[in-house]
């Protein structure tokens, strides 16, 4: 965890340093996504690793998997979780890093993680049985007094099927009495870091999109506090390869049994 997070705390300075170039928002390759700080801040991060004695497998956004060793340590990281909005000078960005230690358990060999927001001084933390820490302190999700009744879920959708088993969750929580709001922020590996700690009830993603580097911090703070993570159609991605660039078809993460029980009954 202390690794994690010093390279995160690292390339999130760098990068925001870096936003106050233009050049740093023009992109590599002609059609793709990927922009000149994403690069950055994965070299950076590489080298951070390189340095800290990770002689395993490297998962990354941009280069995918690197052997860096025979070691079974595994390194996934996103280097820029929101480039969209960073590139647009929207500062809801992160940086997130992951490590597991594959054992036949997919997911829940996830054993420590750190995400950072680039532009925020909070830093979201964890490893395996010990807990999940704001900063440097470990954090219990709390009720909060007020909004017993409200549902805050961080959706992603693009396609019409998937649009409508988001409307199908959204009108459940409503037939059960609850205000539901849903919304699209921009930095998954946020949002799943927020989940975890309870200050977004739930996350689900739909577009077939999202990949094990944005989301592999987060699962493991979910799972460490006590959440839910699954697909829309069940899946518990126990066998998932964490040594690939695995693309989830879908995801849904509850921050608690108690949130998945609303939704799924």
């Amino acid at each position: 965890m202390n690794i994690s997070r010093k390279i995160a705390e690292e390339a999130s300075k760098e990068l925001a340093k870096i936003s106050q170039d233009e050049r740093s928002f023009e992109h590599l390759d002609k059609g793709k996504e990927t922009i000149k700080a994403d690069k950055l801040s994965e070299d950076l991060i590489i080298e951070m690793l390189k340095n800290e004695g990770i002689r395993g497998t490297i998962v990354t956004e941009e280069s995918e998997v690197i052997k860096e060793g025979n070691e079974n340590i595994i390194a996934i990281i996103d280097p820029l979780d929101g480039s969209k909005n960073y590139a647009r000078g929207i500062k809801w960005c992160s940086v997130s890093i992951a490590f597991a230690e594959q054992r036949g358990n997919g997911i829940n060999d996830i054993v420590a993680g750190t995400v950072k927001p680039v532009f925020f001084n909070e830093s979201f933390s964890f490893y395996k049985r010990g807990g999940v820490f704001v900063n440097n302190e470990k954090y219990y999700i709390k009720k909060q007094p007020g909004i017993d009744k409200e549902k805050y879920y961080a959706v992603y959708f693009d396609n019409d099927n998937a649009i409508e088993t988001v409307k199908n969750i959204r009108e459940k929580l409503i037939n059960r009495g609850y205000i539901a709001t849903f919304r699209s922020l921009g930095s998954a590996a946020l949002e799943l870091a927020l989940v975890s700690i309870g200050k977004i009830d739930g996350f689900i993603d739909a577009r077939s999109k999202l990949r094990i580097v944005d989301a592999a911090a987060g699962i493991g703070m979910i799972i460490e506090n006590g959440g839910v993570v699954r697909g829309l159609d069940g899946e518990d991605f126990l066998d998932i390869d964490l040594k690939k660039m695995y693309r989830f078809k879908s995801l849904i993460a509850l921050s608690s049994i108690e949130e998945a029980r609303t939704v799924f009954g």
